[in-house]
């Protein structure tokens, strides 16, 4: 059972993390909705109140405006970067995950949530949580795919003129070392099963300068879209079944 003072708790870290990188604090418009309503007279659900939606918006403005501002310009990571500003990321998304994902475990069928990390450093790491067996949200790092044409003779070579190929590695050959300075990204997915649909990904790309805040903005959406779909009975255990009855 969340008690009063777990929710305060968990508003004060996430209010915390809402600070920018200019130093003021803007706090996400997804931690509104943790205010705890005080009082034996309020029954609803998990006890939280919504705030009105002028404030609602105001904040979510302010966000939007925070994001232009500190992420205007992308910046590209090479490898041997990206490494280590994924194992920064991986921390502080694990971090977080265990501090704001237990306000919907009640809601998670039996088994969940679950979380995960497969221990990858590089490109195919990831680090993250499934809440269903319909539902995950993972932090990653992944290759950049840039766009070349396939089988395009290089730069000053013209057409009919011969050059080399560089000859395709076969099952069993040497595995190449890993190119350092190949570029890589940070990203966040959000998975999520429907019936109708099949599975549906959202992936969304975390500028390298990242910080609490934007961990949040990708985090909380998923968590109270979560809760809708299990209000609604849209979630499924390992073996099917639904939601288990728990305490809240």
């Amino acid at each position: 059972m969340i008690l009063g003072a777990d929710w305060r708790r968990i508003g004060r870290a996430m209010e915390r993390s809402g600070q920018n990188n200019a130093g003021s604090w803007i706090r996400p418009p997804a931690v509104m909705s943790l205010d705890v309503a005080r009082g034996r007279g309020n029954r609803a659900p998990f006890g939280v109140m919504a705030p009105d939606l002028p404030t609602a918006q105001a904040l979510a403005r302010a966000r939007v405006v925070a994001i232009r501002t500190a992420y205007a310009s992308p910046a590209t990571l090479a490898r041997r970067d990206g490494e280590a500003a994924f194992a920064a990321l991986r921390a502080a998304a694990t971090r977080r995950l265990r501090e704001t994902v237990p306000m919907v475990e009640a809601l998670c069928p039996a088994g969940y949530p679950a979380y995960e990390d497969n221990g990858i450093a590089g490109p195919g790491g990831a680090v993250g949580v499934r809440l269903s067996a319909w539902h995950a949200i993972f932090f990653a790092i992944e290759h950049v795919r840039l766009k070349t044409a396939r089988h395009a003779p290089p730069l000053g070579v013209l057409p009919g003129e011969p050059f080399e190929v560089k000859p395709r590695r076969l099952p069993g050959g040497p595995i190449p070392p890993p190119d350092m300075d190949a570029p890589v990204m940070l990203a966040c997915l959000t998975l999520r099963y429907d019936p109708d649909r099949g599975w549906v990904e959202v992936r969304r790309r975390i500028d390298p300068r990242w910080d609490g805040a934007v961990i949040d903005d990708h985090l909380l959406p998923c968590l109270v879209g979560f809760a809708h779909d299990a209000a609604s009975g849209h979630v499924a255990g390992r073996d099917g079944a639904g939601p288990v009855d728990r305490p809240m």
